[in-house]
């Protein structure tokens, strides 16, 4: 039988995500999981090695960090 597949991934993602535009993605994830306990989900580098994207979770919550001007 043919697995169902959940296209919105409910199970790691609410009805609304918060994505933030920061200056530095590694200090400001360090900054939320010291402030706020948020626990961090995952890091994704681009290919010069700095982080381009970090998700952080509390009690449910994803918060989504990405860096100012990635593309330009």
């Amino acid at each position: 039988m043919a697995k169902k597949i959940d296209p919105l991934n409910k199970k790691q993602y609410g009805a609304a995500s918060a994505m933030l535009t920061v200056s530095d993605i590694p200090t400001a994830v360090s900054f939320y999981q010291k402030a706020f306990g948020f626990s961090k989900r995952a890091v994704m580098n681009g290919p010069d090695g700095k982080p381009i994207h970090a998700e952080l979770t509390l009690r449910g919550t994803t918060l989504m960090l990405g860096p100012e001007n990635y593309l330009s």
